[in-house]
């Protein structure tokens, strides 16, 4: 079964409906919908998304990546929060790709 992913001003996105309302309500984002659509459990030849949370600065970080995982809970604070769902790492014809995005502090 694919989850909705909802994108969020500011935020990030979550697969969470309870985390996107409290955001809305409590924190002032915005919806900008749903960015598309992850499954909730391994299928065909899905790979693992993860989930980081940096507690200091409440930034969630994405990947699929268990060695950029590993780095980012070592050298930058960053606490996992499981997986997410699972995504397909490789484009077919019908898919769209998902950009990943890094906004650098100035």
């Amino acid at each position: 079964m694919a989850l909705p992913h909802d994108r969020f001003l500011g935020l990030g996105a979550s697969l969470s409906r309870s985390e996107r309302d409290n955001a809305i309500a409590q924190f002032g984002y915005q919806s900008e919908g749903i960015a598309g659509y992850i499954f909730d459990s391994p299928t065909g030849n899905a790979s693992a998304l993860y989930r980081l949370v940096n507690p200091t600065t409440s930034d969630h970080f994405y990947t699929m990546s268990a060695q950029e995982r590993d780095n980012a809970i070592a050298q930058f604070g960053y606490q996992s929060e499981g997986i997410a769902g699972y995504v397909i790492d490789s484009q077919t014809v019908t898919d769209t790709s998902l950009y990943r995005l890094l906004q650098i502090a100035v």
